[in-house]
């Protein structure tokens, strides 16, 4: 999606599968530190955010804005987290507001 933003679609998931698998990718990168060539290993962190359709959007730019919402607060919040969002969240601003900057 951006420099370092990447997007998952899920198609048939429900909210809850889909929180459990974001959930399951932030524990699997926290627990695998990566080789840089030469160097020793790395850590890296991931934040994820997650939005479900029709729960929270009925289309996918109200999609990609309620997922873009949830990472931006992740990242707020500490990274290294996958957070949810929901209708009422979303709700309280314009879906173009909602996005930022990488």
């Amino acid at each position: 999606m951006g420099g370092d933003e990447i997007a998952l679609l899920l198609p048939g998931c429900s909210a809850k599968a889909g929180r459990a698998r974001a959930e399951e990718i932030v524990r699997d990168v926290r627990a695998h530190p990566f080789a840089v060539s030469g160097a020793d290993l790395m850590a890296v962190s991931v934040s994820a955010g997650m939005a479900h359709a029709p729960t929270d959007a009925t289309n996918l730019r109200m999609l990609y804005a309620a997922a873009d919402a949830a990472l931006y607060q992740a990242e707020q919040s500490g990274r290294n987290r996958a957070v949810p969002t929901g209708r009422r969240a979303l709700s309280e601003k314009d879906p173009q507001e909602a996005t930022h900057s990488a």
